[in-house]
């Protein structure tokens, strides 16, 4: 069994517009294939995608505090979110080193 591995978090800050944020890289330098995403205070809708891509509270996974989500993005560029409630919320994206189990 190889443990999986966080290398490292990017912030982003989930607002009233839907907006993208790069998949970060993991420890050997590649776009991650798996992410752990994490909000701060109130909630965000996510959803992995591309740059021009949007989310909604319909096509998005709820996050909130305490539920953090493990994302499986191979393939995809970015992380689209949108802010849940009615204040922004700062959610963290947090690339997942899988070892062997890579890709």
């Amino acid at each position: 069994m190889f443990p999986l591995q966080i290398t490292g978090t990017i912030t982003a800050v989930a607002t009233g517009a839907s907006t993208a944020t790069a998949v970060p890289n993991d420890g050997a330098g590649n776009r991650a294939a798996v992410v752990y995403i994490t909000v701060e205070d109130e909630a965000a809708y996510v959803r992995a995608g591309e740059s021009g891509d949007s989310v909604t509270n319909a096509t998005g996974i709820h996050v909130t505090p305490g539920t953090p989500l493990l994302m499986y993005v191979s393939g995809q560029t970015h992380i689209i979110h949108l802010q849940g409630v009615a204040g922004a919320d700062r959610i963290s994206i947090a690339p997942v080193d899988t070892g062997p189990y890579q890709r």
